[in-house]
Protein backbone atom coordinates (compact mmCIF):
# COMPACT_ATOMS: atom_id res chain seq x y z
CA UNK A 1 0.00 0.00 0.00
CA UNK A 2 1.22 3.50 -0.87
CA UNK A 3 2.31 5.59 2.12
CA UNK A 4 -0.29 8.29 2.74
CA UNK A 5 1.28 11.63 3.52
CA UNK A 6 -0.55 14.54 5.01
CA UNK A 7 -0.65 17.54 2.71
CA UNK A 8 2.03 19.44 4.66
CA UNK A 9 4.33 16.38 4.56
CA UNK A 10 3.88 16.09 0.80
CA UNK A 11 4.51 19.84 0.41
CA UNK A 12 7.73 19.67 2.43
CA UNK A 13 8.92 16.56 0.55
CA UNK A 14 8.39 18.42 -2.72
CA UNK A 15 10.37 21.45 -1.51
CA UNK A 16 7.36 23.75 -1.64
CA UNK A 17 6.77 26.74 0.61
CA UNK A 18 3.75 27.35 2.81
CA UNK A 19 2.63 29.92 0.22
CA UNK A 20 2.83 27.25 -2.49
CA UNK A 21 0.77 24.94 -0.29
CA UNK A 22 -1.81 27.64 0.29
CA UNK A 23 -2.11 28.29 -3.45
CA UNK A 24 -2.49 24.58 -4.24
CA UNK A 25 -5.12 24.02 -1.56
CA UNK A 26 -7.08 27.13 -2.56
CA UNK A 27 -7.03 26.20 -6.25
CA UNK A 28 -7.99 22.58 -5.56
CA UNK A 29 -10.97 23.57 -3.43
CA UNK A 30 -12.02 26.16 -6.03
CA UNK A 31 -11.90 23.66 -8.89
CA UNK A 32 -13.70 21.02 -6.85
CA UNK A 33 -16.51 23.43 -5.98
CA UNK A 34 -16.84 24.49 -9.62
CA UNK A 35 -16.88 20.92 -10.95
CA UNK A 36 -19.00 19.31 -8.22
CA UNK A 37 -20.79 22.20 -6.51
CA UNK A 38 -24.23 21.44 -7.90
CA UNK A 39 -25.85 23.17 -4.94
CA UNK A 40 -24.26 26.47 -5.98
CA UNK A 41 -26.10 28.66 -8.44
CA UNK A 42 -24.41 29.40 -11.75
CA UNK A 43 -24.05 33.05 -10.72
CA UNK A 44 -22.29 31.99 -7.51
CA UNK A 45 -19.99 29.65 -9.44
CA UNK A 46 -19.13 32.44 -11.90
CA UNK A 47 -18.37 34.79 -8.99
CA UNK A 48 -16.07 32.17 -7.43
CA UNK A 49 -14.23 31.62 -10.71
CA UNK A 50 -13.84 35.35 -11.34
CA UNK A 51 -12.48 35.88 -7.82
CA UNK A 52 -9.91 33.11 -8.25
CA UNK A 53 -8.91 34.37 -11.70
CA UNK A 54 -8.20 37.78 -10.13
CA UNK A 55 -6.44 36.32 -7.09
CA UNK A 56 -4.25 33.86 -9.01
CA UNK A 57 -3.88 35.29 -12.54
CA UNK A 58 -0.53 33.56 -13.10
CA UNK A 59 -1.67 29.96 -12.70
CA UNK A 60 -3.76 29.48 -15.83
CA UNK A 61 -7.11 28.61 -14.30
CA UNK A 62 -9.93 27.69 -16.67
CA UNK A 63 -11.58 30.85 -18.00
CA UNK A 64 -15.14 29.49 -18.03
CA UNK A 65 -17.36 27.22 -15.97
CA UNK A 66 -17.49 24.83 -18.93
CA UNK A 67 -13.68 24.60 -19.03
CA UNK A 68 -13.56 24.13 -15.25
CA UNK A 69 -16.05 21.27 -15.46
CA UNK A 70 -13.85 19.57 -18.08
CA UNK A 71 -10.53 19.96 -16.24
CA UNK A 72 -7.99 17.19 -16.77
CA UNK A 73 -4.88 15.99 -14.98
CA UNK A 74 -2.72 17.79 -17.53
CA UNK A 75 -4.59 21.06 -16.93
CA UNK A 76 -4.30 20.69 -13.16
CA UNK A 77 -0.60 19.79 -13.37
CA UNK A 78 0.04 22.91 -15.43
CA UNK A 79 -1.85 25.03 -12.89
CA UNK A 80 0.28 23.62 -10.05
CA UNK A 81 3.50 24.17 -12.03
CA UNK A 82 2.52 27.71 -13.05
CA UNK A 83 1.56 28.54 -9.47
CA UNK A 84 4.64 27.12 -7.77
CA UNK A 85 7.24 27.36 -10.52
CA UNK A 86 8.22 23.77 -9.73
CA UNK A 87 7.74 20.28 -11.13
CA UNK A 88 6.12 18.19 -8.41
CA UNK A 89 4.41 14.82 -8.12
CA UNK A 90 0.83 15.84 -8.74
CA UNK A 91 -0.19 12.17 -8.68
CA UNK A 92 1.03 11.89 -5.07
CA UNK A 93 -0.71 15.16 -4.19
CA UNK A 94 -4.04 13.91 -5.53
CA UNK A 95 -3.64 10.53 -3.86
CA UNK A 96 -2.83 12.14 -0.52
CA UNK A 97 -5.79 14.51 -0.68
CA UNK A 98 -8.15 11.71 -1.76
CA UNK A 99 -7.07 9.37 1.03
CA UNK A 100 -7.59 12.16 3.56
CA UNK A 101 -11.12 12.71 2.23
CA UNK A 102 -10.34 16.11 0.70
CA UNK A 103 -11.86 16.94 -2.71
CA UNK A 104 -12.17 13.19 -3.31
CA UNK A 105 -14.27 13.36 -6.47
CA UNK A 106 -11.95 15.85 -8.14
CA UNK A 107 -8.82 13.95 -7.13
CA UNK A 108 -10.17 10.67 -8.48
CA UNK A 109 -11.34 12.32 -11.71
CA UNK A 110 -7.95 13.94 -12.28
CA UNK A 111 -6.09 10.67 -11.67
CA UNK A 112 -8.46 8.95 -14.13
CA UNK A 113 -7.54 11.50 -16.81
CA UNK A 114 -3.80 11.13 -16.20
CA UNK A 115 -1.74 9.11 -18.63
CA UNK A 116 1.02 8.03 -16.28
CA UNK A 117 1.92 4.71 -14.73
CA UNK A 118 2.06 6.30 -11.30
CA UNK A 119 -1.49 7.66 -11.66
CA UNK A 120 -2.79 4.26 -12.77
CA UNK A 121 -1.06 2.58 -9.82
CA UNK A 122 -2.46 5.06 -7.31
CA UNK A 123 -5.92 4.94 -8.85
CA UNK A 124 -6.01 1.15 -8.59
CA UNK A 125 -5.03 1.50 -4.92
CA UNK A 126 -7.90 3.95 -4.39
CA UNK A 127 -10.42 1.63 -6.02
CA UNK A 128 -9.15 -1.52 -4.26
Amino acid sequence: MQDIKEFHEWREDQGLTQEDGHLISEITVCLSSLKYGAALSEDKQKAILERYLRTFPQVGLPKSLQDASEITFKDFSNIVKNGTGKEVSVEELLYSLHKQGLCKELCEHLLETADTGKAKELLSSIKA
